[in-house]
């Protein structure tokens, strides 16, 4: 499924948010209201992610906050690494 840049945007927002709190995926699957098989597939983007304003109320923060790009790397870590802030990981080979 290809999720709009809005939608890939609020997923990296969602994860990086909670990892921030230091939440684990199950803490932040029960703020949600959904099993953690759900959370990890909108997160990795493989669904679309639930509406900003629902994110936010659960998550108790603005919407703004969550659709703010990751302080360190911006959603685009060096290749071959991941962003342990956002957890946004580059595949990209570094050596090519």
């Amino acid at each position: 499924m290809k999720l709009t840049q809005d939608e890939e945007r609020r997923a990296a927002g969602m994860r990086r948010w909670r990892l921030e709190q230091g939440w684990t995926m199950r803490e932040g699957a029960r703020r949600l209201e959904h099993d953690v098989s759900a959370v990890s597939r909108w997160e990795d983007r493989q669904r679309k992610p639930p509406p900003l304003r629902w994110i936010a109320l659960v998550y108790d923060t603005t919407e703004a906050e969550i659709m703010a790009a990751c302080p360190r790397c911006g959603y685009n870590p060096t290749p071959g690494y991941q962003c342990l802030r956002c957890g946004t990981i580059n595949e990209e080979n570094p050596d090519v």
